[in-house]
């Protein structure tokens, strides 16, 4: 293999307090063979001028400017279409990589030449005033495997660990992404994993490095954040992304009793935190029990409702009521919930983690 080069792509909107620090994480790469790509996804700070002085310093950052604001998925769209790399990364503008990151993955693809890197992360939870208030860190043991059926059933694992559904922790082969004309779908949120669902349907071959190299960072209390904040088809678009776990796990034959489980809890999880953004956005409750009644009829729900995990107290106490169809209590238990995350943002956040 010749000297790999790496095409990284940055989408930046409103983050000119931010994406220095990301912009700084790649330069100060111990590998030299790179090119960073800022799509300016027509922000109405200083981002763009931000992106556009680093690129006066480096040749190789480049910034691309939309006209209009289009969305991450469409800002990765643009990334990809100017990339020149033979492996593709992405990073939040916000959030920054290990200076090794690079010179770690090109040591690992001499060694064996794959379709995917998978690295683990850090999740960096800050206080309103920048200070870190804790750090939760995500990875699994380092390996590589060309086996279709063990590439398979190392999936759901990597789910567990939320290393599979989101993009800024792997690097992806640029040959196969143009082979299946991969792209981004323009949606409010998901559009991460519906990508790697697409693309690990076509890889055969798989390496997963237990480096934390990714540091992704959330501010606690920040109410403009997606996981938070009031999205219409909220709940439709998690269905989506689960019934596309569903179909994969199903299409490769592994729908057991464990995946089942995993999968109920993250249905039941995104049926509790929709109540909860219905509830915080003014529905009442009575049309928040008609569309959980008829939810209760849809074939996700009928096909999950027994596999709750029965190993966890916190997955028994906030989705047993969901999942026997028992939703006045789960709106009441849903109360608690929302009572926990408005006032109490960091332990609520702890809690999560220990789910």
């Amino acid at each position: 293999m010749a000297k790999i080069k790496f095409s990284i792509i940055m989408p930046a909107y409103g983050v000119e307090k931010q994406i220095r620090s990301s912009i700084e994480s790649v330069m100060t790469q111990t590998y030299s063979e790179w090119e960073l790509l800022i799509i300016d996804d027509a922000s109405e700070d200083l981002s763009g001028e931000i992106a556009e002085s680093f690129s006066q310093m480096d040749s190789k950052i480049k910034v691309v400017h939309h006209d209009a604001n289009r969305g991450p998925g469409e800002a990765r769209n643009t990334g990809m279409k100017n990339a020149t790399g033979d492996y593709i990364l992405f990073i939040d503008a916000g959030d920054y990589i290990e200076n090794e990151t690079l010179h770690t993955i090109q040591r690992k693809l001499f060694d064996y030449e794959s379709d995917v890197v998978i690295f683990g992360c850090k999740e960096e939870y800050l206080k309103t005033d920048g200070t870190m208030a804790y750090v939760v860190s995500h990875s699994l043991p380092t390996e590589f495997s060309n086996d279709a059926d063990t590439i398979h059933r190392r999936v759901m694992g990597l789910n567990r660990e939320t290393l599979y559904g989101y993009v800024w922790n792997k690097a992806y082969k640029r040959s196969l992404i143009e082979a299946h004309d991969f792209t981004f779908e323009k949606i409010p949120f998901g559009e991460d994993i519906l990508f790697n669902i697409a693309y690990f349907d076509q890889i055969s071959s798989m390496q997963i490095l237990g480096d934390e190299f990714y540091h992704y960072r959330n501010i606690l209390d920040d109410k403009t954040r997606l996981t938070t904040k009031y999205v219409p088809g909220y709940f439709d678009y998690q269905k989506r992304r689960i019934n596309e776990l569903y179909r994969q796990q199903q299409d490769w034959n592994l729908l057991d009793e464990k995946t089942l489980s995993g999968l109920a809890s993250e249905y039941f999880r995104s049926f509790l935190s929709m109540m909860e953004r219905e509830y915080e956005h003014g529905v009442s409750k009575e049309e928040i029990m008609e569309r959980a009644a008829s939810e209760a009829k849809e074939g996700l729900y009928c096909s999950l409702k027994d596999y709750v995990p029965k190993d966890s107290k916190t997955f028994r106490f906030l989705y047993e009521p969901l999942a026997s169809g028992d939703f006045k209590k789960g709106f009441r238990r849903m109360k608690m919930v929302s009572f926990v995350r408005r006032n109490f943002a960091k332990k609520f956040a702890k809690l999560k983690q220990k789910r």
